[in-house]
């Protein structure tokens, strides 16, 4: 791991593993906010560490984004974890740009100019020349008069303390999300919990296409979990 402070209660680092975590306690993290999906590359997944976190006090947040799916839900979620974490955050993806750059829009949308936050990002060794083009859409929504925030009509949610809902689905595959978005169409404000233990869903018709080369494994299952916040506190 390659960990960058960023100030006193925030830093960054690319991928952990699970051993990583005795020495992140002994550093004096409380939280770890992993901003990769599983299945992204050959990583370890998010529930390794989850595992070697249990009993160590550390408190861990799946909060998975890509630059092309990242939303200012996914911001005002990201906020809300640092603004509630109890010590020092640790926010992760593959390089720790990812993270640095929900870190840098939670900023803006709190009046930090765009510029010192570019300036935040280089000093600590990384490349945001194009932070503020590929991040043009969100930078106009948070500094809106309105900003966004953290919304169950993504299915996130904000935080562990709140756990109440109107509708439960247990199982949030595609039957599972498709009967939470049917109802959000109808209602907007429900309050849905969808709970599954899966991260991945397999299209297994797909399976049948891979023995005549006419599909690849790669687009049999796709990482849907993104949709949710998981919270695992250790």
């Amino acid at each position: 791991m390659n960990i960058k402070k960023i100030n006193s209660a925030f830093s960054v680092s690319d991928q952990l593993c699970a051993d990583d975590i005795p020495s992140l306690r002994a550093i004096g993290f409380s939280t770890i906010i992993c901003n990769r999906p599983d299945g992204e590359d050959t990583q370890p997944v998010f529930s390794d560490l989850e595992d070697s976190a249990k009993g160590s006090g550390i408190t861990l947040f799946y909060l998975p984004v890509t630059q092309e799916s990242l939303s200012v839900a996914d911001v005002a979620a990201f906020k809300e974890i640092c603004d509630n974490a109890s010590g020092p955050v640790l926010a992760y993806c593959r390089s720790g740009q990812r993270s640095l750059t929900l870190w840098s829009l939670a900023r803006i949308a709190e009046g930090v100019s765009v510029d010192n936050c570019i300036a935040v990002a280089t000093d600590a060794g990384f490349d945001f020349k194009e932070f503020k083009t590929k991040n043009a859409a969100n930078i106009g929504r948070l500094t809106a008069a309105e900003p966004a925030k953290p919304s169950t009509s993504r299915g996130i949610v904000p935080t562990a303390r709140e756990t109440s809902f109107e509708i439960v689905i247990v199982g949030a595959g595609a039957s599972g999300i498709s009967v939470a978005s049917s109802l959000l169409a109808r209602d907007r404000h429900l309050r849905i919990a969808l709970i599954d233990p899966a991260r991945t869903h397999y299209y297994q018709p797909g399976f049948t296409m891979l023995g005549a080369e006419s599909s690849r494994l790669s687009r049999t299952s796709a990482v849907w979990n993104h949709l949710f916040l998981r919270v695992s506190a250790g």
